[in-house]
């Protein structure tokens, strides 16, 4: 998600911070050992220029230490603001995840209701069936797999609504009664009509 990425950049930019300050440290280390050195070498100078000469190199080492020190401070804030910044994705990720899991048990409540739905449809289709002579369930059950899905059609307007075929006056005549079966002369499916 995009959270996640926002996550993975700010952990990359601080892994990234961390890696600079090492080696600024590194830097200032290396900078003290060698004023340490100079400092060491001013007690074997043998003249004024050469004192004033490691004295101005111990200034110069201390000059960059100071402005070493200043960057590792500047890296330290970033890093600090770089925790802040994973602390908040960490807490929109956690309040994503939890709506993310109310919704989840929001589904999975409703698709029980669904499943209980579809229990009840079966459970009254079986009953409705027992009162259906075998026959006609037998060949209802046929169109309904033959047919994708559907075996019956509305008549609206005198015509079958599944293929368009316009319905004989005869077959209307016989579904207006309502006392037998007419089937689409074209498509195969049961007819009726919408009361």
């Amino acid at each position: 998600t995009d959270i996640d990425r926002q996550r993975v950049l700010a952990e990359e930019k601080k892994k990234d911070i961390n890696l600079k300050i090492r080696h600024v440290e590194g830097q200032v280390r290396e900078l003290e050992e060698k004023v340490d050195r100079f400092k060491g070498q001013q007690g074997q100078v043998k003249t004024n220029q050469e004192f004033h000469a490691l004295k101005s190199e111990i200034l110069g080492c201390e000059a960059d230490i100071s402005r070493l020190e200043d960057q590792t401070l500047e890296f330290f804030e970033s890093n600090e603001l770089c925790d802040q910044e994973i602390s908040g994705i960490e807490e929109r990720l956690a309040t994503k995840k939890a709506e993310m899991e109310v919704l989840r048990k929001e589904v999975e409540k409703d698709l029980l209701g669904i499943d209980q739905e579809i229990k009840d449809f079966e459970s009254k289709r079986e009953e409705a069936a027992a009162h259906v002579d075998d026959h006609l369930l037998e060949d209802y059950e046929n169109l309904l797999s033959g047919r994708g899905g559907t075996a019956m059609s509305e008549v609206a307007d005198g015509f079958c609504q599944e293929c368009s075929v316009q319905v004989i006056p005869n077959q209307l005549n016989l579904l207006s009664r309502g006392d037998t079966i007419v089937k689409c002369k074209l498509c195969g499916r049961i007819l009726y009509l919408q009361d």
